[in-house]
């Protein structure tokens, strides 16, 4: 069991080496993979799903110091900017916050909290009032099955 892990953590950091993730594997399309990501292999991972989804020019920041979002990427000419949040618990407001400061940063149009949990409902309000998309466990969901499926067009 430790031997299997160890090889596929060090496949892992050799995808990371090379800023490409593997996603050959369909399993890797899954909420259980998602959850069993780091917050930085979860930033690249998501990067390489949105251009299975056909977003481009996609630029993953600095890690510490990206001003709130962790994903650039166009789509239809439309700059969105992504927070990305790995958690445990429940998403609150200041993530939200930290789109919006991120948003203006990067001179978005669109600012999107992405996350493999759900939002409290003070997250959700202050969205409404600032007008941040909020993608919770579900929607990721969602857009990983639409990756899959593109995935699996792009192999045949």
């Amino acid at each position: 069991m430790f031997e299997r892990r160890k090889a596929f953590i060090v496949d892992e950091i050799e995808n990371l080496k090379n800023n490409k993730m593997d996603l050959s594997d369909n399993r890797k399309f899954s909420m259980e993979y998602v959850d069993s990501l780091s917050g930085l292999e979860f930033e690249k991972y998501f990067a390489e799903i949105l251009d299975k989804l056909g977003f481009y020019d996609i630029e993953v920041t600095s890690g510490s110091g990206d001003f709130g979002i962790d994903v650039l990427a166009y789509n239809d000419e439309i700059l969105y900017g992504f927070q990305c949040k790995l958690y445990s618990e429940d998403i609150g407001n200041k993530s939200v916050q930290e789109a919006y400061s991120g948003k203006e940063h990067y001179n978005c149009n669109v600012a999107v909290v992405v996350t493999n949990r759900f939002f409290t409902e003070q997250a959700r309000q202050q969205a409404k009032e600032t007008k941040i998309l909020l993608w919770d466990r579900t929607i990721l969901s969602n857009k990983l099955n639409e990756a899959k499926k593109m995935n699996f067009n792009i192999n045949i």
